[in-house]
């Protein structure tokens, strides 16, 4: 803190730097002192003040923002700057909010009137050229370092060579392993043919099958990079590189499946009731908007008790109530209170961020349950929540929610049950072991609908709609911690 504003302390005694002397003689004027500390941050890491304060800058393309959402990008392949550790980002962030650029919004941060001000300016800087001055800077400073070293450096003899006992010439290079034991010798034919049939009778599997030979997904466009998700903890599940059988093979792993299931299905998992949610008579907007903000909160989460214990807080602050009423996501957000109390909530509440645009969505367009059901199919309700509940966005949620309105008894499953099952990431690798799709990776949102018809022809209420087949390493073997 203190090298950050130009002062050192020894404990002995305090070195006052340009930067300290101008804080001091400002005085009360915080606006001089706001303006000392933005100066020398941008001195100290222009790069990093661009990037942070353009990602705040509503009018031009960025949105409010979380301090480990600004994290995530300054860590990621968009930031061209130096790498930052969380822990001094935060305390960045801190003195940023002190210069009085950045202000809270709630729980995002946003530009302030003196950040909006600097934005025009901060468009105007040219990265490529900073970080090209900046690796001249860095070569010229080696040089300099080669140059000392080469000044001060002294010729080192070379060690006098080791003298070598000369090698007996009957000596057989095998000496040197004689300690390692002899190898196995190989199996004989029968013995292969005895351990395939072995194989094949225990797992009811040919072993011809298996490679994945399953029909292939729908057309589409060239695949793109798998989905990926930063649950908070995930149990250990190792990913298969080929698929555990064919159709033919099929209809017995399902059965299987669904065996493990039912005896192995007592376990927290993401249901509506288990977060708290009792479907009212004359079910409309207000469930889909619950429902809509709990998707968001789980997806891509394994099942775990924070995220149970941070639904049970929602519901018991008035937080659902708040957000159908008059006062909105500012208000829910009011009637929530201080979340940065415990770094397990502050996780969770970032991603209350989606139930701002779901509350005005729903609000904008009032009806949406109705619309839901004039779909009369689970593959375009599925497109239809996609569409106007999360605008476009979300891989697993829309599936979510229509499932759990199945599961409510507020959709017919057997109007809508042709796409309940919600595709994830572990559904998806699974359906793929089990030769239901053709491949483990999804490109496009039209191939997590064909996933999840797959998945919900052989996957009924009785399997949790698809839970069975997304649980299927909890039949295969132990978790790891």
């Amino acid at each position: 803190m203190f090298s950050l504003i130009d002062m050192d302390w020894d404990r002995k005694s305090v070195r006052v730097g340009a930067l300290a002397k101008a804080i001091i003689d400002a005085g009360a004027d915080d606006e001089k002192v706001k303006k000392a500390l933005f100066a020398r941050l941008k001195r100290e890491n222009v790069i990093l003040v661009k990037y942070v304060l353009e990602a705040l800058d509503v009018e031009g393309g960025g949105r409010l923002h979380s301090v480990h959402e600004l994290y995530r990008m300054v860590t990621s392949y968009v930031y061209p700057g130096t790498y930052i550790t969380l822990p001094n980002f935060q305390a960045w962030i801190d003195w940023l909010a002190s210069s009085g650029h950045i202000k809270l919004v709630g729980i995002r941060w946003a530009l302030s009137d003196l950040g909006i001000a600097v934005i025009p300016e901060l468009r105007g800087i040219d990265v490529e050229e900073i970080l090209e001055d900046m690796a001249e800077d860095e070569a010229d400073a080696e040089d300099e370092e080669d140059d000392l070293l080469a000044g001060v450096s002294a010729p080192v003899a070379a060690p006098p060579p080791v003298a070598r006992a000369e090698r007996d010439p009957e000596d057989d290079d095998e000496e040197a392993f004689d300690d390692l034991p002899p190898e196995a010798p190989a199996p004989s034919a029968a013995a292969i043919a005895k351990a395939a049939a072995a194989f094949e009778s225990t797992f009811d599997t040919p072993l011809a099958a298996l490679a994945p030979d399953a029909a292939p997904l729908p057309a589409s466009t060239a695949p793109s990079a798998p989905r990926a998700h930063t649950p908070l903890a995930t149990a250990h599940a190792p990913a298969p590189a080929r698929a555990l059988s064919t159709s033919r093979a099929a209809d017995a792993q399902v059965a299987q499946a669904i065996a493990h299931y039912k005896e192995l299905g007592d376990w927290p998992s993401w249901t509506a009731p288990a977060l708290g949610v009792v479907a009212p008579k004359s079910a409309a907007d207000a469930l889909l908007l619950e429902l809509g903000v709990l998707a968001a909160l789980v997806e891509g989460l394994a099942p775990q008790p924070q995220v149970f214990a941070f639904a049970k807080r929602l519901r018991a602050a008035g937080f659902f109530d708040a957000l159908a009423g008059e006062g909105g996501f500012g208000a829910a957000l009011t009637a929530l209170g201080d979340l940065d109390s415990e770094p397990w909530v502050r996780a969770l509440a970032s991603r209350l961020m989606a139930a701002h645009g779901i509350q005005a969505r729903l609000s904008a367009k009032p009806g949406l349950l109705k619309r839901v059901r004039a779909t009369k199919s689970g593959a375009a309700a599925v497109a239809s929540l996609r569409a106007e509940l999360f605008g476009n966005a979300g891989d697993e949620a829309p599936f979510w929610v229509l499932r759990e309105l199945v599961r409510l008894g507020v959709l017919s499953a057997d109007s809508f049950g042709d796409a309940v099952a919600v595709p994830t990431v572990a559904l998806v690798r699974n359906a793929y072991r089990l030769g239901l799709v053709s491949q483990p990776e999804i490109a496009s949102f039209e191939e997590l609908v064909a996933v999840s018809a797959a998945v919900s022809a052989q996957f009924g209420a009785e399997a949790g709609y698809g839970e069975a087949l997304a649980n299927l390493d909890r039949g295969l073997g132990l978790s790891e911690r």
